[in-house]
């Protein structure tokens, strides 16, 4: 079971011993709780670094339905909410599902010091609370949803920004952890 480091309202913040991959299919063997996973984008079409690379590795789908929105597509569309189906457990009903949020305009460099785009990321974070609350609400499963910590050397954000967003868009009675 997950030890959880800090708590407030509905989000969990875990230490860094968590491998947030096999964390979500853990709990969708073992238990009826669908997980979402938060996957960061850039609208550049490339998926390589970072914890797009980690969640590639496990569930190539992933980055193969990313690239078959189409260069122009990714470009043009930065707020867009990618939901890819990686894993379904037949004896609960329940899955892991990773959004592929495009809110970062380009790659970090020397004149792109920070990608992440916070107004983009803010739109992605509300599709994420929406479909997670439309899914529970079909579905009848309790939803979850699991985000990594930004990566600042890759994102350019400011952590406690981010996680002041999602503190305030990721409400009840979803449930979040963040994986440091």
């Amino acid at each position: 079971m997950l030890t959880q480091n800090k708590q407030q309202d509905n989000i969990s913040v875990l230490n860094k011993k968590y491998n947030l991959i096999q964390s979500a299919i853990d709990k969708t063997s073992q238990s009826n709780t669908t997980i979402l996973i938060a996957n960061l984008c850039n609208n550049m079409n490339t998926f390589g670094a970072g914890f797009n690379k980690k969640i590639a590795e496990k569930f190539i789908a992933v980055k193969e339905n990313y690239h078959m929105l189409g260069p122009t597509y990714i470009k043009n569309h930065v707020g867009h909410v990618q939901f890819v189906p990686v894993y379904r457990n037949d004896k609960y009903r329940n899955e892991i599902v990773v959004a592929n949020m495009i809110c970062q305009t380009g790659i970090i460099s020397q004149t792109n010091t920070r990608p992440l785009n916070y107004y983009y990321l803010g739109i992605c974070l509300a599709k994420l609370q929406y479909y997670a609350k439309q899914y529970k609400a079909e579905k009848e499963l309790p939803v979850e949803i699991f985000f990594p910590k930004t990566q600042t050397k890759i994102t350019g954000g400011n952590w406690s920004f981010v996680y002041d967003m999602i503190k305030d868009t990721l409400r009840k009675p979803t449930f979040t952890y963040v994986y440091e």
